[in-house]
């Protein structure tokens, strides 16, 4: 405040010049040096403005000043920190859809997330205390949200295409056919990676012909593509197995489009995702695991340990509720797929009739021609196919083994 006040003072003789008066102070130019007697003695005492007596004092305070900004700065700056957790709960009524693919997304700075429910995408930003919709994804089979690297844009998949459009709403843009996605990343080359079940493909974020980088071999599955720093090495889950369990015993790999070469970094878990820290994140079971990860070596540099508990799960793809952002922000979402729900009719008014069928883990309901019967993949001790008589009020098994969601002609209602 001295200095300040020096610097406007409208006498002259006593208005600080220039930062070069500061500096002479602040390395004792005008002090004064007291001599013992019967030496020799000292030059005449020079008081000065009263500003330049005050500078040693200032100048302290200035110093520890800066050194708390700077302190501060690094603190603002992403890297370990506290913890802070805090939910998000759906409204009543609203439900996750499409939960055989992935249903959230969080920013690259992890200042907001998307998610997948009833009635379209969702957009929640940190520092706002509710969700709001995305104009323009109500409607379709709408699947796997997905951020580009500014967090501008949002990728999905709707009805047999891998659309864009803005995180604002409005209208999409279709970039390639996508009749059957298994997850999908938005790269900072302005390329989009998608599994399909031949493959990895890859197309411009500006739509165009697509490109098959990737060939899977029959009965394989690959899921959630991701291109590691560098460039060459795409990251993702493959799994080989018809089981139920299959995506617990899948293999993260990392493979090279341009060599052909294919490396296998960890057996057992899905949905690995590699982060600027230098880990892998990937699920196991309803459980999440981070794993040093050196991405010039391509190895593990050390054991996994356990991130989140309770992870919801897809129950027949390798999904894994969750993402995190470049800056650290994890969100995921808890519970299982394998719920039990109640079956009911809704009519276009939106009343719901209950319908007699015990409460069970019921997906993917399809009805029969003659709105007799309805077909549902029961997700529960056997993972099968079920047939509700609404005549007869009965649940009849069809299925002995695993497989996926049924299909049927639905009848108008």
């Amino acid at each position: 405040r001295q200095v300040l006040k020096a610097c406007l003072q409208k006498d002259p003789k006593q208005r600080v010049r220039d930062i070069g008066d500061v500096r002479l102070a602040l390395e004792g130019a005008f002090e004064t040096v007291v001599t013992p007697a019967g030496d020799t003695p000292a030059a005449p005492k020079v008081e000065g403005p009263r500003w330049r007596r005050l500078l040693p004092v200032v100048g302290t305070a200035l110093v520890v000043g800066a050194a708390a900004g700077a302190v501060g700065w690094l603190v603002a700056r992403p890297g370990p920190g506290a913890v802070v957790t805090w939910s998000h709960v759906l409204p009543e009524g609203r439900f996750f859809r499409n939960t055989g693919r992935p249903v959230l997304t969080v920013s690259p700075g992890g200042e907001s997330f998307v998610y997948n429910a009833s009635g379209g995408l969702y957009l929640r930003t940190m520092g706002e205390l509710e969700d709001h919709a995305i104009g323009g994804t109500e409607g379709g089979v709408l699947t796997n949200p997905f951020f580009s690297p500014d967090g501008r844009s949002i990728g999905f998949f709707l009805d047999g295409q891998l659309r864009r459009m803005a995180i604002t709403g409005g209208a999409s843009t279709a970039l390639a056919p996508a009749s059957n996605p298994w997850g999908a990343s938005w790269g900072s080359d302005g390329t989009i990676l998608y599994a399909q079940p031949d493959g990895i493909w890859q197309v411009s974020e500006n739509g165009g012909a697509p490109e098959h980088l990737i060939e899977t071999a029959p009965g394989e599955q690959a899921h959630g593509p991701q291109r590691l720093p560098g460039g060459e090495w795409i990251l993702f889950t493959l799994a080989g197995q018809t089981e139920t369990t299959r995506w617990d015993a899948a293999s993260i790999v990392v493979a090279s489009p341009a060599s052909g070469e294919q490396r296998v970094i960890r057996t057992g878990g899905s949905d690995a995702r590699y982060l600027p820290t230098g880990h892998l994140v990937y699920a196991f079971e309803n459980v999440l695991y981070a794993v040093p990860f050196d991405v010039g070596r391509l190895e593990e540099t050390g054991g996994p340990v356990p991130v989140v508990n309770g992870v919801r799960r897809a129950a027949v793809t390798g999904a894994a509720f969750f993402d995190v952002s470049s800056v650290g922000t994890l969100v995921y979402a808890t519970g299982t797929d394998n719920e039990e729900r109640q079956l009911v009719w809704v009519d276009r008014a939106g009343q719901e009739t209950g319908i007699a069928a015990p409460p069970r883990a019921y997906q993917y309901p399809r009805i029969s021609p003659d709105g007799a019967q309805v077909a549902l993949d029961i997700r529960d001790e056997q993972n099968d196919i079920w047939i509700w008589s609404l005549a007869r009020e009965t649940l009849t098994r069809l299925t002995g083994r695993p497989c996926g969601h049924p299909t049927a002609a639905a009848s108008r209602t």
